[in-house]
């Protein structure tokens, strides 16, 4: 019979004492709860490209003759036909006699300012005009003129003798006047500009150019009381009856002033603004200046072309569109949604200018609700600017407790 052997039971596994077990399973537990509940990494955003329109030609039907130049305010640059020498401008000065008085003695809107007790010399200055066929205002010692009907007088019947007149009347000479009207250019960056030696503009000395006249009429609409008065067909000025205005282009093609020129050096000047209605709710001003046409009828009809070109050139535009994907939205647990503008992002273009469309969106985010700011879009036009906020196009969905669990 065969001898059976009995091998001894294995020994019991070891087994961590109960203590040390408890400790690691709580520690598991603690680790699992631990990376459960800590913050989820933030979602990485990436910007989609946009569109850019590359400037077109824009073309101006310039004047045949003389120079011109145009510019839509804050929205095109200044354009000009290329004749940039500088010339006469006629009556065009009395915008800058009105301007620089107007620095030393305010008027405000719906007042009449100070008052001008006419003199000897101020009759003497008339009679010189009159005998040079200048364009005046009759006056005789001591009558009284108010600034504002002084200003009438300047801008819409042109009278040589009360321009120089109100010039004297604020600076006391004319010498005086002009050291003032020479820094108010320079001031106003006008480099081209030079004053002369009358405040009417009738002598040839007081010299510009149509892009410097540019600025200057800009500048000179912003006044209210000078906007107003040369927006005016005609007035009535105390103990002189009605004056008219010589801006016969008045209420046509949109133009609301600004002054018409013309002597001897320069027979045709014209400084002009004109109102252009782009789209519903979006209007803008289109200013333009000819100098030495060969009449202040053509300088006057030559506006209508510049204007019509500058309407041509430009357009009312809506390059992002409100819900328009702007940047896509990805989380680490495969969750992802788009960023959208949160409205539509437009403009007035002047079709001359590159239309830049731009995104400013962080790396990354951990606002995950719909709705929540990102960013911004906006759109560039030379110097004019739209926006629009960048949101969540709807909620990020929430990680599941398996991934919160087992993320590394």
């Amino acid at each position: 019979m065969p001898l059976v052997r009995i091998r001894p039971a294995p020994p019991p596994p070891k087994r961590w004492p109960k203590h040390v077990r408890n400790v690691c399973i709580l520690l598991v537990v603690v680790a699992a709860g631990i990376n459960v509940l800590r913050p989820v990494p933030p979602a990485t955003i990436t910007a989609l490209a946009l569109p850019t329109t590359v400037a077109q030609q824009v073309a101006v039907e310039w004047p045949a003759t003389g120079e011109a130049a145009l510019q839509v305010a804050g929205i095109s640059p200044i354009l000009d036909n290329g004749q940039t020498a500088p010339a006469a401008t006629a009556s065009i000065a009395k915008v800058i006699t009105a301007l620089t008085v107007l620095q030393k003695k305010p008027l405000l809107p719906d007042t009449t300012g100070g008052t001008i007790t006419l003199t000897p010399s101020d009759v003497d200055l008339y009679n010189t005009y009159l005998a040079q066929d200048g364009s005046v205002l009759p006056v005789t010692a001591g009558q009284q003129l108010s600034e504002y009907d002084a200003l009438a007088a300047i801008l819409l019947p042109s009278a040589n003798n009360i321009a120089d007149t109100f010039a004297i009347w604020g600076y006391g000479t004319m010498t005086a006047y002009r050291g003032a009207a020479t820094q108010f250019v320079h001031d106003l960056g006008l480099t081209n500009t030079v004053i002369g030696s009358d405040a009417s503009g009738y002598l040839a000395d007081t010299t510009s150019t149509p892009r410097d006249l540019i600025v200057l009429g800009e500048q000179a609409m912003q006044n209210p009381v000078f906007a107003q008065i040369v927006g005016l067909p005609r007035t009535t000025i105390a103990g002189q009856g009605t004056i008219y205005n010589f801006n016969s282009m008045l209420g046509d093609d949109g133009i609301v002033g600004i002054k018409t020129g013309n002597n001897n050096e320069d027979p045709g000047a014209f400084l002009f603004a004109a109102n252009y209605q782009v789209s519903k709710g979006h209007s803008v001003v289109i200013y333009g200046a000819v100098l030495n046409a060969p009449s202040l009828r053509s300088a006057l009809l030559s506006s209508v072309p510049i204007i019509n070109s500058a309407q041509q050139a430009l357009e009312y535009v809506t390059p992002v569109r409100a819900k328009q994907t702007i940047a896509t939205v990805k989380t680490a647990w495969g969750a992802s949604t788009t960023a959208v503008a949160a409205s539509d992002v437009s403009l007035v273009h002047w079709k001359g200018n590159d239309l830049m469309t731009t995104a400013s969106v962080p790396a990354h985010t951990t606002a995950f609700k719909k709705g929540a700011t990102l960013g911004t879009v906006k759109i560039t036009s030379n110097d004019k600017i739209s926006s629009a906020n960048v949101v969540l196009s709807k909620d990020v969905p929430k990680p599941s407790f398996w991934w919160r669990l087992t993320r590394h």
